[in-house]
């Protein structure tokens, strides 16, 4: 499985009218402001991530630093644990806006009232943002939270695609407010191995600084 292979995959299925796409050169805009190319990497020699909404993310010491990277529209950029390239922080964003419903059901679920544990009707509603994760035949969900990081309300999902053997934490960030435009960092990693690097994941995830 690609980290791509991650990415919810409902939104090709949307009949075209309701899909919210960018063309080529908006892309390529993107890519580079999400990303600071020409102001150095995402990662600053795997010390600290700065992409996207991050401003400034510490990262896990001695962790490596991969590449930026673009399939289509959606953006990809990942660090992984010293000689374990499965073990991966990872941030993306998958280059097209969700559908004005699901940015409204995305909004109505995050921004209600304090942080909370998500019910199964709210995970539900949130399909077009949670892809697979939305998907109880697909994945094995085992929390699923609103909470708020350094001031920040992302959503926070845990658990395990039923058809791979990694496990995710993966925070769904509202890059604008919008609800519509949704970044995604991730921790992944072999079920064997998940526990082992959960504590410095959440302790980087924790030292956010955002933008």
């Amino acid at each position: 499985m690609t980290p791509f292979d991650a990415l919810p995959t409902n939104i090709c299925e949307q009949p075209a009218a309701q899909r919210r796409t960018i063309d080529a050169a908006e892309s390529d805009r993107l890519f580079h402001r999400l990303f600071d190319v020409g102001r150095g990497n995402a990662t600053d020699s795997a010390t600290k991530m700065r992409v996207g909404e991050i401003l400034n993310m510490v990262l896990p010491e001695n962790w490596e630093a991969g590449t930026a990277k673009k399939s289509g529209a959606a953006i990809f950029n990942e660090v992984h644990a010293p000689e374990h390239y499965n073990v991966q922080i990872n941030f993306s964003y998958r280059g097209n806006r969700v559908s004005d419903d699901g940015a409204a059901s995305f909004r109505s679920v995050l921004y209600k009232d304090s942080p909370h544990d998500l019910s199964t009707l709210e995970i539900s509603s949130l399909r077009e943002v949670l892809g697979d994760q939305a998907d109880p035949k697909r994945f094995a969900t085992e929390t699923a939270k609103t909470k708020d990081i350094n001031g920040k309300r992302c959503l926070v999902v845990t658990g395990q695609y039923l058809t791979n053997p990694q496990k995710i934490e993966r925070i769904y960030i509202d890059r604008d407010g919008s609800g519509s435009a949704v970044e995604e960092l991730s921790y992944t990693a072999p079920k064997s191995d998940f526990q082992k690097y959960l504590q410095c994941w959440r302790q980087s995830a924790d030292s956010i600084i955002w933008k």
